[in-house]
């Protein structure tokens, strides 16, 4: 058995140029996540 390959992702949500929010992920091929983006969803919603 081979040990899963890891992926790694940087998130950014901007609006307008300006970044709300950032995230660094790193998880196990075909692994699922759940983030919060909250601070990326206060700002696109004001």
């Amino acid at each position: 058995m081979t040990a899963p390959q890891v992926e790694s992702w940087a998130l950014t949500c901007e609006k307008n140029g300006q970044v709300l929010e950032t995230a660094s992920i790193v998880i196990d091929r075909g692994q699922q996540l759940s983030i919060d983006l909250k601070e990326c969803a206060r700002g696109w919603n004001h």
